[in-house]
């Protein structure tokens, strides 16, 4: 889930042409919001392996390419700094440039965060989640640092995992974290796309594996907190290496 960061230019034949234009939402008033500026395309991707981005931004006449990024079961998303997109996107093969991909270009005209099905026009279902596009800043970072509230009651605290969208956890108890205070615990991994679940190595849990708790999806420090897992910026280790 990282952002699209610029590149050099493509040659831009077969992008010739408007495009498919995508009439924003009725209920988006024209005003300043709080994702202004931010672009982010989801994609309902289920049947492909991966998705390939090739995109201009407040047209500026330059066409780059990259990767989109698995956010979720069958779903894709890319993000970029523009108030103005115009995208195709393709599975990426080599020897098949156009399988799967949108027939023409794409254009967003607003800031804010699109759903994208097939050859169908993105539909407009939010502001863009500043947070999120902020994190996906740092595409160098390799690791995930989580703080988890505990019920004080706790004496000891382990994460268990899967790993890159896998349906095997981690096995029991899983990591230990460290307690910081008491109803606080850390933990510092290596970052890989994973689902966490938490448990005092006893009976109380925060969540089974069967009821994954939180997805993360990109490096970073967490807190995780009723029910509620929120990025709070990078990881110092990443800061300071």
């Amino acid at each position: 889930m990282m952002a699209i960061e610029q590149g050099l230019c493509l040659d831009s034949g077969g992008m010739q042409g408007e495009g498919l234009v995508l009439e924003t939402n009725s209920n988006f008033d024209g005003t300043p919001h709080e994702g202004e500026g931010w672009i982010e395309s989801f994609q309902d991707a289920k049947d492909w392996t991966s998705s390939v981005v090739r995109y201009e931004v407040d047209n500026e006449g330059c066409w780059r390419e990259g990767m989109m990024h698995g956010v979720g079961e069958g779903v894709h998303v890319f993000r970029v700094r523009a108030r103005h997109l115009r995208f195709t996107l393709s599975q990426g093969s080599s020897k098949e440039k156009t399988r799967g991909c949108s027939a023409e270009a794409v254009t967003v005209s607003r800031s804010g965060r699109y759903f994208f099905r097939g050859s169908s026009l993105p539909e407009r279902i939010s502001d863009a989640c500043v947070d999120d596009c902020l994190r996906s800043l740092r595409p160098k970072d390799r690791f995930v640092e989580l703080f988890y509230e505990s019920d004080p009651i706790w004496l000891h605290c382990f994460v268990m995992f899967t790993r890159d969208g896998g349906s095997t956890w981690k096995e029991q108890p899983g990591s230990p974290m460290r307690r910081v205070q008491p109803g606080l615990w850390f933990v510092r991994l290596s970052f890989r796309p994973m689902e966490i679940a938490f448990h005092d190595g006893r009976s109380l849990h925060n969540s089974t594996p069967s009821q994954k708790f939180c997805c993360i999806g990109v490096p970073g420090k967490y807190r995780v907190s009723n029910h509620r897992c929120r990025w709070i910026g990078p990881s110092d280790l990443d800061l300071h290496i």
